[in-house]
């Protein structure tokens, strides 16, 4: 004997079926890409293990709540659809205008969807984050905040750049991972090259014990030798790798103590002379 059950109940039941399934399947596919994400961050940890947590953690949220947005645009669509067509809605002309309202949308968006695919490029790779100085080829400066649309970075004079993120075609990251200190130091042709090595190896040493220094050093320093035969000086490359951002206050230090110890060794840092016969 068959269940006699109205029409109106059936569609009832069915809608609530479709809602339940659809809040089943958005909230498995959530936790999914949140899991996935989470571990796709984790192995694209730079190799020096100088990356910090809450960068790790702020590109995973960013990445996870894009995702999720993607996520409930979808399924939500797709629930209100086979909803309408259990309502018996034709879905035909829907669809159509919808096709055409996306087309024209489209076109003029093409902008804003390029930042945003630019802006999920740059998250997902790791190419910069907030705290990095980047170089974007029109300026430089510190990187304050970041969407997926945009980013904000502060210039040394304080100017601030809005970046739309797909107008950036290039960007050169100067501290991620780790930098280099290089200086190049101009001494008289008239010194002893080794007596200048020896002096420079005293004040890289020094600095390797000094507090505040020695610790952002993550090799040893390197004399790398003569650099070049100048018009009037010869001229010796110092370089030292240190953590990221740390290799311009780290020069600056170098270049003061590599100025006293020539100073009390009467090693010449000379400056351009002409010689005039008379």
């Amino acid at each position: 004997m068959g269940t006699n059950i109205p029409t109106p109940v059936l569609i009832g039941l069915q809608v609530l079926l479709i809602l339940v399934l659809g809040i089943v399947v958005r909230f498995g596919i959530k936790r999914s890409l949140r899991v996935f994400i989470k571990r796709v961050v984790a192995l694209r940890t730079d190799g020096s293990g100088v990356e910090e947590a809450s960068r790790r953690s702020l590109r995973a949220d960013t990445l996870i709540q894009l995702a999720h947005s993607i996520t409930s645009v979808v399924v939500i669509g797709i629930v209100l659809l086979l909803i309408l067509g259990q309502l018996g809605i034709n879905l035909a002309p829907l669809l159509a205008g919808a096709g055409v309202a996306g087309i024209a949308i489209g076109f003029g968006a093409q902008t804003f969807v390029k930042d945003l695919l630019v802006g999920i490029s740059v998250l997902a790779e790791d190419q910069y984050g907030v705290g990095d100085v980047i170089n974007f080829g029109e300026g430089s400066g510190t990187v304050e905040s970041m969407t997926l649309k945009s980013t904000r970075v502060r210039a040394l004079d304080g100017t601030l750049w809005h970046l739309p993120n797909g107008e950036i075609a290039r960007v050169a990251n100067m501290t991620q991972g780790w930098s280099r200190v290089i200086l190049d130091i101009g001494v008289a042709y008239a010194s002893e090259i080794t007596f200048v090595h020896e002096r420079i190896q005293e004040v890289l040493d020094s600095l390797a014990l000094t507090d505040g220094v020695g610790s952002k050093f993550l090799e040893a320093p390197e004399i790398w030798g003569v650099q070049d035969l100048g018009e009037n000086s010869i001229v010796i490359r110092v370089a030292i790798k240190v953590l990221p951002g740390e290799h311009w206050p780290i020069t600056r230090i170098l270049r003061a103590a590599i100025k006293e110890k020539f100073d009390a060794s009467n090693i010449e840092i000379p400056f351009p002379q002409v010689k005039i016969w008379h």
